[in-house]
């Protein structure tokens, strides 16, 4: 990993911050390089369920800590730069979308759920030439992929009125290039 650089605060009330070269090319492309022959189709959690949902149709990998090193650099950098224990992530994902693929508007906590989420830690793996960025509707806010950036926002606020100011979408992929991505959701304590 290289050195960290100062985050840029998109938003402040939801926090929506960005930090480019969170993550080395060389990590990036590990990550990728470990997802590739393991993906699966991307399913969405419902009301505690899991599904598939016509407003997802990428695809995806689950990476336990310890099944990839450069993982857990991630995790301890994302921690560390964040100041969130590494006890409250969940599981690493890796998610690619090709051509056309998208992620409709969608918020990534779920009052229904026993398993609260405070942040959501997205890091761009590649650069896609057209399309793919993640976009806040409501806030007017597009971030467009970029290799080794991170994207990092919070919905831990006691206003729901904040937490839904969260709402985001990855466009579709317009470009012939693929859209590959490594998130981790972080529980509320």
């Amino acid at each position: 990993m290289m050195p960290l650089r100062n985050k840029d605060i998109l938003y402040d009330k939801p926090l929506i911050a960005y930090v480019e070269n969170f993550m080395t090319t060389d990590d990036c492309d590990k990550f990728i390089d470990f997802a590739k022959p393991k993906l699966k189709k991307s399913m969405v959690i419902e009301k505690g369920l899991i599904k598939a949902d016509p407003s997802r149709n990428s695809s995806e990998v689950w990476i336990q800590t310890n099944k990839l090193k450069t993982n857990e650099f991630f995790r301890k950098n994302v921690s560390e730069f964040f100041d969130v224990p590494c006890n409250t992530f969940e599981t690493t994902i890796v998610i690619n979308y090709k051509h056309g693929q998208q992620y409709r508007a969608h918020y990534d906590y779920d009052l229904h759920s026993s398993v609260k989420r405070r942040a959501t830690a997205i890091c761009y793996l590649n650069n896609v030439a057209e399309g793919g960025e993640t976009i806040f509707p409501d806030l007017n806010i597009s971030v467009k992929p970029k290799k080794g950036a991170l994207l990092y926002f919070q919905y831990d606020f006691d206003d729901e009125s904040i937490n839904k100011k969260t709402l985001h979408a990855g466009s579709p992929v317009i470009s012939n290039d693929e859209k590959w991505i490594t998130t981790i959701w972080m529980k509320k304590l």
